[in-house]
């Protein structure tokens, strides 16, 4: 899956290029070798359950020349397709960050604070809901005598606690 941003600057390639890798360097990654654009990929640290820096694989920043400045084009390619509405958030606050800090030619550091601490909160119920999950599926596969139905059951186990956080979000936003 990928999360992607496009904009126009009237930035020269150069400075785009520069304010690019100073503000990837400034947000922990690190600059890849690649031959088609910039491409950048992050530290691992330690991170909650369900932070939305878990998905982040790498990303790609074309430049491409027009005749009033550069379009660019920022790609985050996510390593899992199961995603929570935090994880959206935070990727489209992450991207028209970047987009604001090129436009502004202002490098500030992002705060995903509000996103780290929510997906916290959220933590304990995916754990619970992929725990629960696990047993009723073993229970199921013990009583059908069929235990490598177990491990299709585990592949989905993720799916369901990812749903768990998104519906138990929404009622939340619903109710306030």
């Amino acid at each position: 899956m990928v999360k992607q941003i496009q904009f126009n600057t009237r930035l020269s390639r150069s400075e785009v290029e520069s304010l690019t890798m100073n503000y990837f360097q400034l947000h922990k990654y690190y600059r890849l070798q690649s031959e088609d654009g910039l491409r950048f990929r992050t530290y691992l640290e330690m991170q909650s359950v369900l932070s939305p820096s878990r998905l982040n694989d790498s990303v790609k920043v074309d430049i491409t020349e027009t005749g009033t400045g550069c379009l660019v084009s920022c790609t985050f390619n996510l390593v899992n397709d199961r995603i929570t509405s935090i994880d959206e958030e935070y990727f489209e606050a992450f991207l028209e960050h970047f987009r604001q800090a090129l436009l502004q030619r202002k490098i500030t550091m992002f705060s995903g604070e509000k996103f780290e601490q929510e997906s916290k909160q959220y933590s304990k119920l995916y754990i619970w809901v992929m725990v629960a999950a696990g047993v009723i599926g073993f229970i199921i596969s013990l009583l059908l005598k069929a235990e490598f139905l177990f491990i299709a059951l585990a592949i989905s186990f993720p799916a369901i606690g990812v749903w768990a956080v998104n519906r138990k979000r929404k009622r939340q936003e619903k109710s306030s």
